[in-house]
């Protein structure tokens, strides 16, 4: 009972990314098949996809009303951001948001929605254990960006916010 549930929907059985109204019920109602009721319920990483947001918000809003959603919310794609009243619809906006990228504060400013801080250690980049002798496995994200002059950038940035701040990173970057 103490369990809270967030999902997103965006994706058909086919793991192609869509945001017709079909789609959505069907991933819906397979998350309610697996969970029961959920907590909160986010469009993920829409861009340009979305033609009709007051079809696709009526939706959300029908499974909120018959209490199968408590919340909805939009988790946007990075640096992808819509009209004011888009965002002011949805109960939650989910955003890439940690110590090394604030700005989606400033973007995010002003709306009615509640914002949650996605990757708020910054894919592991915040944890306290980076170094220039960090290596990663292939099939992890970060083996692609994480390496060379970016890697220094990040340790240089995160060498600043140790001097401002005591506290252990991992720490303040949650607390952040």
């Amino acid at each position: 009972d103490k369990i809270l549930i967030n999902t997103k929907c965006g994706y058909n059985n086919n793991f192609v990314k869509t945001f017709h109204p079909h789609d959505i019920t069907r991933s819906i109602q397979n998350s309610i098949e697996k969970f029961g009721k959920l907590n909160i319920v986010f469009l993920h990483n829409p861009r340009n996809e979305i033609k009709n947001w007051n079809k696709v918000i009526e939706l959300l809003l029908e499974f909120k009303k018959i209490k199968l959603i408590k919340y909805i919310g939009l988790s946007v794609a990075r640096d992808f951001y819509f009209e004011k009243k888009i965002l002011d619809s949805f109960d939650y906006i989910q955003d890439d948001i940690n110590l090394l990228r604030t700005k989606p504060l400033l973007k995010l400013s002003g709306t009615k929605s509640k914002i949650i801080a996605r990757s708020p250690l910054a894919s592991g980049v915040l944890s306290g254990k980076l170094s220039l002798m960090t290596k990663f496995k292939k099939n992890d994200n970060r083996h692609n960006w994480l390496k060379s002059q970016r890697l220094k950038n990040i340790l240089e940035q995160i060498y600043h916010i140790k001097k401002i701040e005591k506290t252990d990173l991992r720490t303040f970057a949650i607390n952040f």
